[in-house]
């Protein structure tokens, strides 16, 4: 049986958006009305994974930027775009199609995972997931507030 917190965050209204990569389940990515975040990878090389992000904060970039996208800078360039300063037409703080996430850990917010998929934000399987099956959920579990 999940952790409360898990069971809490990980439901149907809660998703926001997902992640596709060729050949797999997309990825979904959710938030609840407290602000935590969290991502269910239902289909990778290394098997399912939910993982409860906290207050982590999110960073969307242009796929085209990605090959210059530095972790050191992520932080600076999302306070920028929240506060209204600057010009960054390759990053977002909302989500946005085929755009690239990246995910920051608080307190400190260093990169904490970057998607290989793309954002996909009319998922037609995020809807038909299978939330009643993560009441007994075996996967794999990883909780960035206890990092």
């Amino acid at each position: 049986m999940l952790d409360k917190k898990y069971s809490d965050l990980f439901r149907s209204i809660n998703y926001r958006f997902s992640t596709s990569e060729h050949g797999r389940l997309t990825s979904l990515y959710y938030q609840d009305a407290h602000g935590n975040q969290g991502r269910w990878r239902r289909e990778h090389r290394d098997g399912p994974l939910l993982a409860y992000q906290g207050k982590s904060i999110r960073l969307f970039v242009n796929p085209r930027q990605v090959g210059y996208f530095r972790d050191d800078t992520a932080l600076r360039i999302y306070q920028d775009i929240r506060d209204g300063i600057g010009h960054y037409p390759n990053y977002s703080v909302i989500p946005k199609e085929q755009w690239h996430v990246v995910e920051m850990v608080s307190p400190t917010f260093f990169v904490g995972h970057k998607s290989g998929g793309r954002v996909l934000l009319g998922d037609p399987t995020a809807g038909a997931a299978d939330y009643a099956g993560l009441d007994n959920y075996t996967g794999q579990k990883s909780d960035w507030t206890q990092l």
